[in-house]
């Protein structure tokens, strides 16, 4: 099963006098490659996309801007119709509801009244989300989100100041959540961050305090993976817990300024393909596929040099990585008048390469070069070149 990932939008008013972000209500859609939107749209149309879900981790507005909040969900719902009906799930983040009072009354009152099917598909469902702070949806036979409402507790100017979900509402998750059924796989989604995300240019202090206790009661109700936003700098990290091993997905933003990260890395949008587990240590596994924004051009394939993430990557591989590093030296060895191998052969005869996470890839590349040969990203995978004779 394949779902989009598009997450911190921040959509708002064109009038605003600093803009901040390639989404604003009432600008042109055209030329397609001046407007993030209209350039999926042009890679749904030639094929290059395919989707069967769409799942945003919040922040579809900036600062509460109430025509960007609902500018953003009719994008992505003439998305998801566009990809035949494809279910349509987000959660809400900081900039999504007022914490601020900018416009008086209830914080939620917005966001609850947005639509019928926001941020969830189904009466119940949105009801238990904003009463208890999560529920679960149901997205096919396959799949199940459990969403997670972290501005929970965002209801002034001082609660705002980090994501929470408190203990009671970790333990009342744990009491009203049970295992899935059998053969559905389990996507908690949600949108500040359960484990520290620093890096030379952000400081982190609005991790989630109750970050290790959330991903091990997600670990126990057999989630097999944590998807998030806010940080606008795409991450994946693969926590240990009791459970098992849990992949904690940070989605890049999709079309937020991103002032000094943009240094960094860029607006990107991702695509996870689910596969069964290869692994005894993961739930499911999946590819992830990355694309990069470069405004005037378009959606290109992401690269580590520029968005600090792969256009290719994933997680759930079956072989350690420096088993994959021997197999990869011993084929090339034992293929003396063969020096290069492209991705569409090297990801058939080694499939586990397929999902590897950043971090595997790079201590992949150092031992394959240290052994004489080099691994080569491309947008389609890796490619093997031999060094030495």
């Amino acid at each position: 099963m394949k779902v989009l990932v598009i997450s911190d939008l921040h959509c708002h008013s064109v009038d605003r006098k600093s803009a901040q972000s390639f989404l604003q209500v009432g600008a042109a859609m055209t030329p397609a490659a001046h407007h993030p939107f209209s350039a999926l749209h042009l890679l749904l149309d030639s094929g290059e996309l395919t989707f069967d879900a769409i799942l945003c981790p919040g922040d579809l507005a900036d600062q509460a801007d109430r025509p960007g909040l609902r500018h953003s969900w009719d994008l992505l719902s003439l998305l998801a119709a566009k990809a035949g009906g494809a279910p349509l799930i987000s959660t809400i983040g900081n900039h999504d509801v007022d914490s601020h009072r900018l416009h008086g009354g209830d914080a939620f009152d917005v966001a609850r009244r947005l639509a019928p099917d926001f941020p969830v598909p189904g009466q119940p469902a949105k009801d238990q989300y904003f009463a208890s702070g999560f529920c679960t949806v149901e997205i096919s036979r396959e799949l199940e989100v459990v969403c997670i409402n972290s501005v929970f507790n965002h209801t002034d100017e001082d609660s705002a100041k980090r994501g929470t979900f408190l203990p009671d509402r970790v333990a009342e998750l744990r009491a009203r959540l049970g295992a899935p059924q059998p053969g559905r796989n389990r996507i908690a989604l949600l949108h500040h961050h359960p484990v520290l995300h620093s890096s030379p240019i952000l400081k982190d202090s609005d991790v989630l305090e109750t970050g290790d206790q959330l991903l091990e009661v997600l670990s126990e109700l057999q989630c097999g993976l944590a998807l998030h936003g806010h940080k606008h700098h795409p991450r994946l990290k693969l926590v240990t817990t009791p459970a098992g091993t849990l992949p904690v997905l940070a989605a890049g933003s999709f079309s937020a300024d991103l002032h000094q990260l943009g240094s960094r890395t860029r607006n990107v949008f991702h695509l996870l393909d689910i596969a069964p587990t290869r692994s005894p240590l993961f739930r499911f596994s999946a590819s992830i596929r990355t694309w990069e924004w470069r405004q005037g051009v378009g959606w290109m394939p992401s690269s580590s040099d520029t968005a600090d993430f792969p256009a290719r990557a994933g997680f759930g591989t079956a072989t350690a990585v420096p088993d994959i590093a021997d197999a990869l030296g011993d084929w090339l060895d034992t293929n003396p008048g063969r020096w290069h191998a492209l991705a569409t052969e090297l990801h058939l005869l080694f499939p586990d390469l397929g999902f590897l996470t950043p971090d595997e890839q790079k201590l992949l590349g150092q031992l394959v070069q240290a052994s004489g040969h080099r691994l080569t990203p491309t947008p389609d995978g890796f490619e093997l070149l031999r060094l030495v004779a």
